[in-house]
């Protein structure tokens, strides 16, 4: 996270218009309340406009995570994952950003496949939508308020190519839950795809220039490394 927090930073300076999101399984996949206490302090810090749910944000608890989430006040987006108990959701099902004239709508959403090596204990109090359901009834809604749409998706590469021939207006898919790092953008359809791979090791970049009309006309896209020697952000060395 401190190589992490530097890179951001470092981008911010150089760009005024930079939008930071999560897909999702920022946490580690074994129980440790304590570490993950710190994380949450540290997602905050980076300051992401929109953070997606996976399976691994479970491995302290339901309870945890959602106390997590509100003392931390963490911007998440969520449609479908809920807690079984009367459907009550981790967050909105989606969130409108505005970078600089842009308005970006973020949609959170996750494949139930990608749930299925929770512990029962875990599992059985969360229910997960169908993201074609999801997606189907929130995008006509989106459309009207976004200029472009993104959707935060934690589920297989082969999951969101689907998603993105089912849902040609999407404009970019962000994945997460598979470890294949995509080091270009994969263009399917009209939506780009992009995710970084697992354990923290790379950032993944896109770059989008838009028109008068805010429609995509250029992009470039990249994994950046951090590595051993990448810079640290001090602030998050003291946290």
């Amino acid at each position: 996270m401190p190589k992490r927090s530097a890179y951001f930073n470092q981008v911010r300076l150089q760009h005024p218009y930079v939008l930071a999101v999560d897909a999702g399984d920022m946490m580690g996949w074994q129980p440790d309340a304590d570490r993950h206490r710190v994380l949450f302090d540290l997602i905050r810090h980076i300051g992401y406009n929109a953070v997606g749910i996976g399976d691994n944000e479970f491995v302290d608890g339901l309870r945890f995570l959602r106390e997590m989430i509100r003392q931390h006040d963490v911007p998440v987006v969520s449609a479908g994952v809920m807690e079984t108990a009367g459907r009550v959701p981790f967050g909105p099902a989606y969130r409108i950003v505005r970078i600089g004239t842009v308005r970006v709508g973020i949609i959170g959403i996750a494949d139930p496949a990608a749930f299925a090596l929770m512990k029962p204990d875990q599992r059985d109090h969360i229910t997960i939508d169908l993201p074609g359901e999801s997606l189907s009834l929130l995008l006509p809604e989106i459309r009207q308020k976004a200029d472009l749409i993104l959707v935060l998706s934690h589920g297989a590469l082969s999951h969101n190519r689907s998603l993105a021939r089912s849902f040609p207006d999407v404009d970019v898919i962000v994945g997460s839950y598979s470890s294949r790092p995509l080091f270009e953008p994969i263009v399917e359809g009209e939506t780009l795809i992009v995710q970084s791979g697992n354990n923290g090791s790379h950032v993944g970049r896109l770059d989008l220039v838009v028109d008068d009309k805010n429609q995509i006309t250029s992009y470039h896209g990249w994994l950046e490394p951090l590595l051993e020697r990448s810079p640290d952000d001090p602030e998050v060395l003291s946290i």
